[in-house]
């Protein structure tokens, strides 16, 4: 922006000048390089590359002529000069960009904070400011140079109307701030249909002012309106709060609900009303134009990136790619507030939970549940609670808690039921899975296991189901998952020694000696059958 005043006033860079114009030289040469090389790994240079690089070129050309004093150079360098800085007006293009970074990083700074909305608002006000602002310095720098350059048909402009207003002091001997400032305020007042002192003395600055005029009734209007649109709008969006709380408080008075109850219900509302919970596709209503197989695409894409830490159910989608869909019905990802309690104790479980993002805890008290002691564990990323739901009647034996605002993907176990019933191939694997995974929690009781609760059954584990599954279950779920890690690293690739090792983990498993499975983080994991006989004294002391 400071390339017209330096063009208006024809002033040399030096100084402070000559170091802001290198800086903005080496930030546009190493944004380049960025742009070529984000381009090239996205399978194409970006519209801006080209471009860029043209007026990169064009800064470094031209940055030893603006070093240059026109009374220092001869008539052909006088004209080479002056082109080049005419040309450095082309650089303001770049300034487009500019606003689209500061917009992108904008949005890195605010895009996960509460107050997001908030933020975004006071930006777009903040930007319209600059805008209007960066507008009506372009176009004071022009006036002045109207001024001061073009050949007047009345032999006077409006510099000699200046001075003749300052005694007679020549308004091109005052101070460069108070020439700026001058000319700036008189684009404003051009601009916004404003009064000023200074008036056209000649065509050119009466064709200028006209077109001032008219930059000011239709652009000038727009930004206001903008401004305006956005100050209302933030308005809007603190008045929502504004009105529950007042109803709050309303209520709370009316039931003479005082002291640390009164402060502590104001509390976690405020919280509350600023907890922005991400969107869901509910919220979203063009979704509704979609067709219902890309809208189950859609739902299934954002929703089986966190089902697949589930072995029994990455298993079903690489058996059937299509499957997913049918369990898309079955799945809902809900957003919860700090201290939401998502199932108590005592209650029938309808669902099987994973947690996507943010924090819970899961709690067990000897009231409620088969425990000696109280005790509690705060549960991580994708951390599944209440499996046995999908696989049997389950009643919660503990009390599962939102610490911190937190998003839970939700599987129905009737919804996902209907969707194993309605797929063969899996259908099959899962009935046997169910029917396994029941005889595993019915067997977890002491003394040989502790009693089951709702983030672990004891011995059933994935691997410990399949190893009570019948013969041909375990070879197809050992061929299915060595298929698998096949395809994702290239374990097991075509090679005499791999086709072997192969054979051999398959004849292990067609024997009964072990099972091949997937581990939670995809590698292959091969699971022995132990028997251990345990002897003891009636006191236990062997």
């Amino acid at each position: 922006s400071i390339v017209p005043y330096l063009l208006a006033w024809d002033l040399r860079v030096k100084g402070v000048l000559q170091v802001f114009a290198f800086m903005s030289c080496s930030y546009w040469t190493l944004d380049v390089g960025a742009s070529f090389f984000k381009g090239f790994y996205r399978n194409g240079l970006l519209v801006w590359f080209v471009p860029d690089v043209f007026f990169v070129i064009l800064d470094w050309l031209c940055l030893p002529l603006m070093q240059l004093n026109d009374a220092d150079a001869g008539f052909r360098l006088f004209r080479f000069i002056k082109l080049g800085k005419a040309f450095r007006l082309f650089a303001l293009i770049k300034l487009f960009r500019t606003a689209k970074l500061a917009k992108l990083l904008t949005f890195h700074l605010f895009g996960n904070n509460r107050n997001f909305e908030k933020a975004r608002l006071v930006y777009n006000i903040i930007g319209i400011v600059i805008v209007i602002l960066w507008m009506n310095h372009i176009l004071g720098c022009v006036w002045f140079a109207v001024g001061n350059f073009v050949n007047a048909d009345t032999e006077s402009n409006w510099i000699d109307g200046a001075s003749a207003a300052h005694n007679r002091i020549p308004f091109t001997e005052m101070g460069l701030m108070y020439q700026y400032f001058t000319a700036f305020h008189s684009a404003i007042a051009q601009s916004t249909l404003g009064a000023v002192e200074i008036t056209a003395t000649n065509s050119v600055e009466r064709i200028y002012t006209i077109f001032c005029l008219m930059i000011g009734l239709v652009v000038g209007s727009t930004l206001v309106s903008l401004l305006s649109a956005g100050m209302v709008e933030m308005k809007m969006l603190s008045q929502y709060r504004d009105n529950q709380m007042r109803l709050l408080t309303q209520y709370l008075r009316e039931n003479a609900i005082r002291g640390q109850i009164g402060t502590a219900v104001r509390t976690q509302v405020l919280e509350r009303l600023s907890d922005l919970a991400k969107l869901k596709s509910s919220d979203v209503p063009v979704l509704s134009l979609l067709s219902r197989e890309l809208r189950m695409r859609l739902h299934s894409e954002v929703c089986m990136a966190h089902l697949v830490s589930h072995p029994l159910l990455r298993l079903c989608m690489h058996l059937d790619d299509r499957w997913p869909l049918q369990l898309c019905d079955a799945i809902e990802v809900v957003h919860h507030h700090k201290d939401d309690c998502i199932f108590a104790p005592c209650t029938n479980a309808k669902a099987a939970y994973v947690l996507i993002d943010g924090a819970m805890l899961y709690s067990q008290t000897p009231g409620s549940s088969m425990v000696a002691e109280e005790w509690s564990v705060e549960l991580s990323h994708r951390c599944w609670l209440s499996q046995a739901a999908l696989w049997s009647e389950w009643l919660h034996v503990g009390e599962l808690t939102a610490t911190e605002p937190c998003q839970v993907l939700e599987v129905n176990a009737d919804a996902c039921a209907q969707a194993f019933i309605g797929n063969r191939v899996v259908g099959t694997l899962a009935s046997e899975y169910c029917r396994c995974f029941h005889a595993c929690l019915a067997a977890a009781k002491p003394p040989m296991a502790e009693w089951p609760n709702d983030i672990e059954v004891q011995f059933a584990g994935f691997g410990d189901i399949v190893s009570t599954m019948t013969r041909e279950s375990r070879i197809n779920i050992a061929m299915v998952s060595s298929h698998m890690v096949e395809a994702k690293a290239g374990f097991l690739q075509s090679s005499a020694a791999t086709d072997q090792l192969r054979a051999e983990l398959l004849d292990e498993v067609s024997a009964g000696k072990s099972v091949l499975v997937l581990a939670p983080n995809g590698d292959l994991e091969r699971v022995l059958s132990l028997a251990v006989l345990r002897l003891s004294e009636q006191d236990r002391a062997l």
